[in-house]
């Protein structure tokens, strides 16, 4: 599942502590005959009835073992539902105030809702607050002991980092997280930290780096996990890896299945990155099934309720569009990718989409404007150390080709 949108926590193999009534509503939530929309309407009133009434225990069993359905996540991952998730997870703080502590009895309680709190405000693109959180929720897994769910942390921590460009700190995150795995053992936690120092190092253009890393993490998964492959954004990761290195079959291979495995377990906002991910990749697939997962992705990012994830396809969608000789359509997905990006300091993206822009403007003879958005990409890249997308805006402004960045 999404690095970013999972808790596969160690308390997860158990339901927590349930209250009478959280009982009564898990019974009454596995009736075949309730519809999914309706059984998630009556667990949020019920959560939000018993954080009312000050039983935030019950109100954090009922939220953690019934809508989020322990590791599934099901009301992020699965149903999209980051607005609704928040607005729950606020209930369990004084006022509603995020800087402070939730209110229930237990430390991995309370953990584990600072947890899914930065979760959702990185989803939401209020990034900052979702920084400062996530710190406190590694803080506390560290203080009960539990390097396991601080390296999680760590891991979401990277990716925040991540999604702003600010690309030391994710380095440093995901470093964290990779000496946390080797105190709990639990070596998913290393797979996870090795493919997020493997895609800086892509990004930065060390490619002894990113190769090294990649390959840590493939030797974990295939001989030390239930899953032998990259999966979710490791598995994305891993084929941009093979893509940028040439190696192009085996990148659509690898994308190929993970896709299979995505949609398996329902984790919507991969599967769109996925299928996005698949029209950039060259292949022999007939053009209007590529199109088609251009055209789906975009709709699962819609629905997927997470605004870096609608940039990403937002922005492959433009990057197909480019590749298929479609300026005018690059340009509207890009503008949009960008506008998205500002609005939530997404710099990477930024970036990127401003590539593509450049590259749309020279595809149309607008040279002024290719050359206006391939230098601010470029001292936006270099402001940030993104090397890959520095030179490719470079190359761009020499007129050295158009090809956008994957």
């Amino acid at each position: 599942m999404s690095e970013i949108s999972a808790d596969y926590a160690g308390e997860h193999t158990a339901a927590w502590g349930n209250s009478a009534l959280d009982a009564r509503l898990m019974h009454a939530s596995d009736g075949p005959r309730m519809a999914l929309a309706a059984k998630v309407t009556q667990l949020i009133e019920a959560t939000y009835h018993a954080a009312s009434a000050g039983d935030f225990d019950a109100a954090a069993a009922i939220l953690h073992n019934q809508l989020y359905r322990g590791p599934r996540a099901e009301l992020t991952s699965v149903l999209g539902r980051y607005e609704a998730a928040l607005d729950l997870l606020r209930q369990f703080y004084p006022l509603r105030d995020v800087t402070l502590d939730p209110r229930t009895g237990d430390p991995q309680s309370r953990r584990w809702l600072m947890h899914e709190t930065a979760v959702c405000l990185h989803a939401l693109g209020e990034m900052e607050q979702a920084t400062a959180l996530a710190f406190r929720a590694a803080n506390a897994a560290m203080v009960v002991g539990d390097p396991h769910n601080a390296a999680i942390t760590y891991h979401n921590l990277a990716e925040t980092h991540l999604a702003t460009g600010a690309l030391a700190s994710c380095l440093a995150s995901a470093d964290t997280a990779l000496r946390l795995s080797g105190q709990s053992g639990d070596r998913e936690d290393a797979l996870v930290a090795y493919t997020l120092t493997g895609y800086v190092s892509d990004l930065t253009d060390d490619r002894v780096g990113a190769r090294r890393s990649y390959e840590a993490a493939l030797r974990i998964a295939v001989e030390e996990t239930s899953v032998p492959m990259l999966y979710s954004l490791s598995g994305i990761r891993y084929a941009l890896h093979l893509l940028y290195t040439g190696h192009l079959a085996e990148a659509f291979r690898v994308s190929l299945a993970n896709l299979d495995f995505c949609r398996e377990q329902g984790w919507t906002s991969d599967v769109a990155l996925v299928l996005s991910q698949l029209t950039v990749i060259p292949s022999d697939v007939v053009p209007h099934e590529v199109r088609r997962w251009s055209e789906e992705s975009v709709d699962m990012a819609r629905s997927a309720g997470s605004k870096q994830v609608l940039s990403e396809v937002l922005l492959a969608q433009a990057q197909y569009a480019n590749a298929q000789d479609m300026p005018s359509a690059a340009l509207v997905a890009a503008s949009e990718a960008m506008t998205i990006a500002q609005s939530y300091g997404l710099r990477r993206m930024e970036t990127d989409a401003r590539v593509c822009l450049a590259s749309a403007y020279a595809a149309q003879g607008n040279m002024t404007n290719a050359r206006a958005e391939a230098h601010l990409a470029r001292d936006l890249a270099g402001g940030l150390g993104y090397s890959r997308a520095h030179d490719v805006a470079e190359n761009l402004l020499r007129g050295e080709g158009q090809t956008p960045i994957a």
